[in-house]
């Protein structure tokens, strides 16, 4: 179930928390593909640095914080 939603307008992908499957899919804007990459337990809001291309992702309940790295996370 989708919980939240970014853009990193620089790099041109979507990032969509996933709650139920612990995870963040990232959506390549230009072509429409899909990758997903894991983002500790039920991830929630999301952030984007756009300088650094780094996204961070809260998880529900306040149990912390994941840091995915938007240029490794290559479709």
């Amino acid at each position: 179930m989708p919980n939240g939603v970014a853009l990193d307008q620089v790099t041109n992908k979507i990032y969509v928390s996933n709650a139920m499957s612990n995870d963040v899919t990232v959506i390549e804007g230009s072509t429409n593909s899909t990758t997903s990459v894991g983002a500790g337990v039920r991830p929630a809001a999301l952030a984007v640095n756009p300088t650094t291309h780094k996204i961070y992702v809260t998880h529900q309940g306040g149990h912390g914080v994941t840091v995915i790295n938007g240029l490794r996370s290559q479709l």
